[in-house]
């Protein structure tokens, strides 16, 4: 494994500021089965997030988000990760990505069926895949309902990155190293117990800010260390 990488300091907002988070929801003509939403972080750019249990539509989002991203690839490239699931349960009940400033969360509950190119997605070794404190993520979706498998090519960036003074981020609470990333209030990364149902016919909107944080605070801060570079040991 390569050294852990510092973060400039310009890759994190370490002023006394918190962000503000805002999200609206979209009014599009999408179906029952799509929700879409804009949410703001700050003054960043807005993250378009789609919310589905829909197989057609995650298929869609592969092709136009991943897929294009893919044609214009010089080595890997980086896929923000999160997985949620109700307390001790096996099975994950949502998976999230983030590729740029598109966040994809697939209620893996809800869905009556994957489609292929997302499984192939899933496992395609042209892909560095990261989240903070992901090691039961990989075993959650092998128990989800649709058997999701994906590749060894899954980093945990507590092991890859210091923060600012040169510490390391291994027994950084994961709630703690996106509240300070991104310079977010504590209760935006926190969520209380009627808000851990992910099983849910409709997420709340603090949910879906929740796993849209989930897998966007790794995508940025992999951009920071290089993660798309990662190799995997041996």
């Amino acid at each position: 494994m390569d050294p852990p990488i510092p973060m400039s300091p310009q890759s994190t907002e370490n002023n006394q500021t918190r962000n503000e988070i805002t999200i609206t929801e979209m009014q599009l003509n999408t179906g029952e089965n799509q929700r879409e939403f804009r949410l703001k972080i700050g003054d960043r750019p807005s993250i378009h997030v789609t919310v589905t249990p829909s197989a057609t539509v995650v298929d869609q989002w592969i092709t136009q988000t991943v897929n294009y991203d893919m044609q214009k690839l010089v080595g890997r490239l980086l896929v923000g990760l999160g997985v949620r699931w109700f307390e001790n349960n096996h099975n994950a009940d949502t998976l999230q990505l983030c590729v740029g400033d598109r966040c994809l969360i697939f209620q893996l509950t809800r869905a009556d069926a994957v489609p292929l190119n997302f499984r192939s997605f899933l496992m395609d070794k042209r892909i560095n895949f990261v989240g903070i404190h992901n090691s039961e993520h990989k075993q959650k979706l092998l128990h989800s309902r649709h058997r999701l498998e994906i590749s060894n090519r899954v980093f945990d960036l507590r092991f890859h990155a210091k923060d600012n003074n040169g510490n390391s981020l291994q027994y950084t609470p994961a709630g703690m190293i996106k509240q300070q990333y991104l310079s977010l209030r504590a209760n935006v990364v926190s969520l209380k117990d009627h808000h851990r149902i992910w099983s849910a016919v409709n997420l709340t909107l603090k949910q879906i800010k929740f796993a849209c944080i989930d897998a966007y605070a790794p995508y940025r801060l992999g951009m920071c260390v290089a993660a798309s570079e990662f190799e995997v040991d041996g």
